[in-house]
């Protein structure tokens, strides 16, 4: 469940370690369980520096959302019909950063949609993902088909 720092060093440019830090001592080990909430990531995140606000789709539905979202936002999205745990992908323009490695047998890769080459994006995002050891990198189009955007944290 460390998806959360992973969004949170990818926004911050730094590495996973250093992003770590910016969470409270008492639920930073939280990234091996339970995961963190939208708060949770705010706060880090201004701790980091930059002040980012929760937003809510309203009305928008169905593809819309994923429409909707600001770029260098971190959406929190059900990754399968009763997720309960959730899980945070980042926009950096027309690709998704998402930290979660497709290898790890989870089953959630949408029926092998094709993945973007994170090498080739590191290399235009300057950096932005370089930090992460595991994770693939998704065009709007070829997301996996369960992911559901649920709300997003975006820049103020």
């Amino acid at each position: 469940m460390g998806c959360g720092i992973s969004a949170v060093a990818c926004v911050l440019r730094t590495t996973y370690a250093r992003a770590r830090i910016l969470f409270p001592k008492d639920i930073r080990d939280q990234d091996r369980g339970r995961g963190f909430t939208r708060e949770e990531i705010r706060k880090a995140l201004a701790k980091g520096g930059i002040d980012y606000r929760r937003r809510a789709f309203g009305s928008i539905q169905g593809g819309a959302r994923w429409a909707a979202i600001p770029d260098r936002s971190i959406v929190f999205v059900r990754r399968f019909t009763g997720d309960g745990d959730g899980h945070y992908l980042v926009r950096d323009g027309d690709s998704w950063l998402d930290s979660m490695d497709s290898s790890s047998g989870d089953g959630t890769n949408g029926g092998g949609a094709k993945r973007r080459d994170k090498k080739l994006l590191a290399k235009r995002n300057v950096g932005v993902w370089k930090s992460q050891k595991t994770g693939q990198t998704w065009s709007t189009s070829s997301l996996p088909h369960k992911y559901r955007p649920m709300s997003f944290l975006a820049p103020v």
